[in-house]
């Protein structure tokens, strides 16, 4: 009788980077999604990601890139339509992360670019739809608890913790910008939802570096690093 009304996905981490001739990447981690109805409830987790990536082969500086994070959760769910509503909700869960762009692996003494831990990171977004109101609801949230940053590229050091406000710009210059409960609203429709209108997906980012021409250790690094990525989206049916 219905087709797709909801659907909602998260993961844990996921980047790109550019540097050169090398483009190194990431993720997702801990990926996970459904649609509904029917009804879904969806997991996925890491123990532990620990990985580091050489960005420049060619550079005797080595410049590197070292990811690791524990326990990582997903989940996606749905409780399927209820007496004149659905509605889906996507969590994404960190229990820490840490994140080193520096000249040398980091066992080796050296320059440090970009330093990220965090903490108890969550993300999550929900989407849910009235059918006789013929309204859709999309929110989002996330929080730490802790965050610190710090680095050449950013200066001093800057920390925070708690519930973060929606798109709060924790750090921007001209070639790097960071963004917690980075939320953005899209137009996303499959073929059977192309009579709606507006804005009906959101996705959240816990935490959104993103590297503009950034010059370090002699090499312009471009490209985006996030935690805890989730997204929410809704579909009205043509005949409510």
């Amino acid at each position: 009788m219905f087709s797709q009304l909801v659907l909602s996905s998260a993961d844990g981490l996921i980047g790109s980077l550019d540097v050169g001739s090398s483009q190194p990447s990431f993720g997702p981690v801990a990926e996970v999604s459904g649609a509904a109805p029917p009804a879904f409830h969806h997991t996925s987790s890491a123990s532990v990601v620990d990985h580091t990536y050489n960005l420049d082969p060619s550079s005797f500086l080595d410049p590197t890139l070292h990811i690791d994070a524990t326990r990582i959760f997903s989940i996606a769910s749905s409780r399927g339509i209820g007496i004149d509503n659905i509605s889906t909700q996507a969590t994404s869960n960190i229990g820490s992360a840490n994140f080193l762009l520096t000249d040398n692996p980091p066992d080796i003494v050296s320059i440090l670019g970009l330093s990220v831990s965090a903490t108890f990171v969550h993300s999550e977004s929900d989407a849910s739809y009235v059918f006789g109101a013929n309204r859709g609801v999309l929110s989002g949230d996330a929080s730490f608890g802790s965050l610190t940053i710090s680095g050449a590229l950013i200066g001093k050091m800057r920390a925070f913790s708690g519930d973060a406000a929606a798109n709060t710009v924790f750090y921007k210059s001209p070639t790097v910008t960071i963004t917690l409960d980075k939320q953005t609203l899209s137009d996303f429709l499959p073929p059977s939802a192309s009579g709606s209108v507006g804005p009906n997906q959101i996705t959240t980012d816990a935490l959104d570096i993103h590297l503009n021409n950034a010059h370090l250790f002699g090499r312009a690094i471009s490209g985006d690093i996030t935690f805890g990525v989730t997204s929410a989206s809704l579909f009205p049916p043509l005949h409510a």
